[in-house]
C-alpha cells in the first residue's frame, strides 16, 4: 500500500511517500514568502532543508511563493515525479499542519500534535517527548508507550521560543540555524535574553554583541528564552 502525506506549515510545506510504512521519498519546499496558507510577511531567509534521515532516498528543496491550495499540488506531484509514481497510485493522501484545510486533494486530516507523535514514534520507539519548533509556534508532546498524545502544551509569548525567533537571532549573530544548539551547548555561563518579546530579545541581543559577549553564551541564553 503505497500512501502520502503532506504537512502546510507557516514557512514551508513536507510531502512524504511511504510504502507499507517504509519512506520511499520525502521532500521540504519552503514558501519563503510566509504565504503557505495565506500569511504574508515572513523573511525570505535560510530557504533550504537539507535531511539527515538515513530512511530517505530522494531528496529536494524548492522555494516557492504559492500559496497552500496550489503549494502543495507542485510540491505533490514533484515527489510523485521523483518517485516515478502517479496520483492514482497513492491508496490515500493525509494532510496536516496549520494550512491542512488548504489541501483539497487529500482524503483525511490530522493535527500537527497527533502527526508529530506518530512521526516521532516512527523514528524513534523508545522516544517519549517530542518538541516542535516550528515557524509560529512550539508545542511539546509527552507520549505513551504506544506513541499516543498524553498531554501537550504549546508556547504563549508572542512569537519567543519559535523557529522564527531562532532564526532572526542566529542571523544576527551570523551562525547558521544547524550551528545554534552545539554553540550553546559550549557556553561556561548564561547571558539572559527576553523571554517575552522577538523585539526586545534582538535589542537585547545586539547589546550582548556589543559588549563583547560570546556567541556562545548569547545563544545559550536564547535557548533558554
Amino acid at each position: 500500500m503505497i500512501t502520502a502525506g503532506i504537512d502546510v506549515g507557516t514557512q514551508s510545506i513536507k510531502v512524504v511517500v511511504l510504502s507499507n510504512s517504509q519512506i520511499l521519498a520525502a521532500r521540504t519546499d519552503h514558501n519563503c514568502s510566509g504565504r503557505a496558507f495565506g500569511l504574508e510577511g515572513l523573511s525570505p531567509k535560510a530557504c533550504s532543508a537539507p535531511s539527515n534521515s538515513s530512511h530517505i532516498i530522494a531528496t529536494k528543496t524548492l522555494v516557492t511563493e504559492e500559496g497552500g491550495a496550489v503549494g502543495s499540488k507542485t510540491a505533490m506531484e514533484q515527489i510523485l515525479a521523483d518517485t516515478g509514481l502517479s496520483r492514482s497510485d497513492l491508496t490515500y493522501i493525509v494532510a496536516t499542519g496549520v494550512g491542512r484545510s488548504t489541501v483539497s486533494f487529500a482524503q483525511k486530516t490530522r493535527t500537527e500534535q497527533l502527526s508529530h507523535a506518530r512521526g516521532a514514534f516512527y523514528l524513534f520507539p523508545t522516544a517519549r517527548t517530542v518538541l516542535d519548533i516550528g515557524a509560529e509556534g512550539t508545542r511539546a508532546m509527552k507520549l505513551d508507550e504506544k506513541g499516543g498524545v498524553k498531554n501537550f502544551v504549546c508556547n504563549s509569548k508572542c512569537a519567543a521560543g519559535t523557529g522564527a525567533f531562532l532564526e532572526i537571532m542566529a542571523n544576527l549573530l551570523q551562525v547558521s540555524l544547524d550551528e545554534v544548539g552545539e554553540l550553546a551547548c559550549h557556553a561556561q555561563h548564561i547571558e539572559r535574553v527576553s523571554s517575552y518579546c522577538t523585539v526586545f530579545a534582538e535589542s537585547e541581543v545586539i547589546s550582548h554583541i556589543h559588549k563583547g559577549k560570546s556567541k556562545e553564551t548569547i545563544l545559550a541564553g536564547i535557548i533558554e528564552a
